[in-house]
């Protein structure tokens, strides 16, 4: 994932509304430090050329009139587009939330394919041979008695208007039909739909639909058809939402006569469950029942059953569907009714959906039901439980592992730079810092900028290791009062240690500073990267008579010496600082606008105190070497 490109208003660290004279005045103070002509060091010559670069840039767009109103609408891809802003009656935050709706249709219109396509797949076997073969001797392997392929492909001409075409081959004991079906849908307005489809082949069919949305909670449908061998029919839907979890269907069709018949049907929707009942009247009579629940985020358990009083098969069916991902699930069930035993599999993936129905028997005893119905959710359970799911774990792990190092390469590109924008302004921040010491002003302490967790986390590591540097020098001073006791105490003077412990210790601090040098340039590298960015340098550099100010509306990764260490989470900023020698801190969110000394709050916990005096100190003494 790319990071976004910082501000042009942070990178100057103006406001939006600064003038030119504001905007001018930033970029030559920022120059005086940035400018690469400034540094005689190689390295530092090499990271001021990178950061007077982006300087440059901003200022470019924002001393400019024209380019900067196409910057405060379109940002900087109405810049590289060519675009402008003509005389208009809408104000720019007008034109900015039209640009930006207009992104957000051209992003769904991308996310949505122009062209799809769908297919249905089946492939029914015979397994009664397996179960019970008519002949000893004889091949058990299950027979392919029916196989039946289907496939659309479905085009978006325009806006409101999709047409497909598609065809449908099958062949069963060796005999096979083919047929092909053409379909267009026209949406005229937000209510109104008509579709039309013809299906040519051995059941020729020519279908004309009107769909209509009569309310909020009711819509209705007119089907006209036609068939060569039957003539004209009708068939009306309506459909009524008659609570907020229930939802009711009616479809009559009128005709032809062979066809006619009504069904009522009810769906309802809780919060883990869905169940729908239907009744049918006419050629085919009877009474269905669904039920779906959804056992866990990925498993969903099926039941369903059908009584018929006349033509059709009475049957139930019992089974469970997996969801391996976004567009992939598995499903497999067990179907016993009339017409005999079945065993079924099914495999979706996006729009495509393939069937694997297994005729077990047609008269079932406890073996074949056990069979069925028990050993398919153990093999399943085993497989999932030993191989399946560990290899998905290890699949899912690897693509979160590349999408992570794809987002690694972007961000460590951002910290090195936020890194080499420090290391030019260390100078001028120790002078501010000296300055700000000397007339108690605003002495920065201590600045961190990420997600607050990361903070939180970063600043107890920090006492963690304070404490334990703490007790590393308790220990070292016990071993020298050990080794040097008082000359006037009786005990005897213990003789010096051996050079070869002295060499031996040397050998192990090297160690330590080899481990910490390796994790930070593991850091650095990207291999593990930082859960938030130390501004101090930054904030110290920003100081300006004592006050510091952060402006509304832009983000603070743009700032010169920060970064993005967190594209996806929300950023603040945490600031301890003395002012008038009165400890005070300071959270600011990432686009607030906030002025220091102002926005702190006085600390009031000694020990919090008691660390920031020490921690004064001690930068104090790095400054006087």
């Amino acid at each position: 994932m790319r990071e976004p490109d910082p501000s042009y208003y942070s990178v100057l660290n103006v406001s939006r509304e600064a003038s030119d004279d504001d905007i001018r005045r930033a970029f030559r103070n920022l120059v005086q430090t940035y400018h690469p002509d400034k540094h005689s060091d190689p390295e530092l010559k090499a990271e001021a050329s990178a950061s007077f670069k982006l300087l440059q840039e901003a200022y470019e767009v924002l001393s400019d009139p024209s380019k900067r109103d196409v910057y405060d609408v379109y940002g900087k891809e109405g810049l590289t587009s060519g675009l402008e802003v003509s005389s208009t009656v809408d104000s720019v935050t007008a034109l900015r939330k039209k640009w930006e709706k207009f992104k957000a249709q051209e992003a769904a219109q991308m996310a949505t394919p122009r062209v799809t396509y769908r297919g249905q797949y089946q492939f029914r076997f015979n397994a009664e041979n397996l179960i019970r073969p008519y002949v000893k001797g004889l091949s058990r392997v299950p027979d392919l008695t029916l196989v039946s392929l289907s496939q659309e492909l479905h085009a978006k001409l325009t806006r409101n208007t999709t047409a497909w075409i598609g065809g449908r081959v099958s062949v069963q004991s060796r005999l096979g039909q083919a047929n092909m079906n053409v379909g267009l849908r026209h949406a005229s307005s937000r209510r109104h739909t008509v579709e039309a489809t013809a299906n040519i082949g051995l059941q020729s069919l020519l279908t004309v639909q009107s769909s209509y949305q009569l309310s909020k909670y009711s819509g209705a449908a007119l089907a006209l058809t036609y068939q060569p061998a039957m003539g004209l029919g009708m068939q009306v839907m309506t459909t009524r939402q008659v609570s907020a979890r229930s939802r009711g269907e009616l479809t009559w069709v009128v005709g032809p006569l062979p066809a006619r018949a009504m069904v009522l049907a009810l769906t309802t929707t809780f919060k883990r469950a869905q169940t729908a009942i239907g009744l049918e009247v006419g050629f085919s009579t009877g009474l269905t029942a669904r039920i779906a629940w959804k056992y866990n985020k990925r498993t969903t358990l099926d039941g369903s059953a059908r009584v018929s009083v006349v033509g059709g098969p009475s049957q139930v069916e019992v089974g469970a569907r997996y969801r391996w991902g976004r567009l992939t699930s598995t499903g497999l069930s067990a179907v016993f009714g009339t017409q005999g035993l079945l065993l079924k599999g099914t495999l979706v993936h996006g729009e495509h959906r393939f069937v694997f129905p297994v005729f077990m028997t047609k008269q079932p005893d406890l073996r074949t039901l056990l069979l069925t119905y028990v050993a398919p959710p153990l093999l399943s359970y085993t497989l999932n439980t030993l191989i399946v799911r560990p290899l998905w774990r290890r699949h899912c792990i690897k693509k979160a592992v590349e999408a992570r190092r794809e987002g690694a390469a972007s961000r460590r590109e951002a910290f090195q730079r936020a890194q080499g924008a420090n290391h030019l302004m260390a100078p001028v921040a120790a002078r501010k810092l000296g300055a700000e010491v000397a007339k108690d002003g605003l002495v920065i302490l201590r600045a961190k900028y990420g997600p607050h967790a990361a903070i939180k986390e970063s600043d107890t590591q920090a006492r963690q290791l304070r404490s334990a540097h703490q007790q590393e020098d308790r220990q070292r001073l016990q071993e020298q009062q050990q080794h040097h006791p008082d000359p006037h105490s009786p005990q005897q003077q213990p003789q010096a240690p051996p050079a070869y412990e002295e060499e031996e210790d040397a050998d192990e601090s090297d160690e330590e500073d080899a481990e910490v040098q390796q994790a930070a340039e593991a850091v650095v590298a990207g291999e593990v990267a930082p859960p938030c960015l130390d501004v101090t340098l930054a904030l110290r550099y920003m100081t300006q008579d004592s006050r510091i100010t952060f402006h509304q509306g832009t983000s603070k990764s743009g700032l010169m010496g920060f970064c993005d260490c967190a594209p996806n989470d929300p950023k603040e900023l945490q600031v301890l600082f003395l002012f008038k020698k009165v400890p005070h801190m300071a959270v600011i969110s990432d686009q607030e606008g906030a002025e220091l000394p102002d926005r702190g709050a006085p600390i009031t916990d000694q020990q919090v105190i008691e660390d920031l005096q020490a921690e004064l100190e001690q930068i104090l003494g790095l400054q006087d070497r």
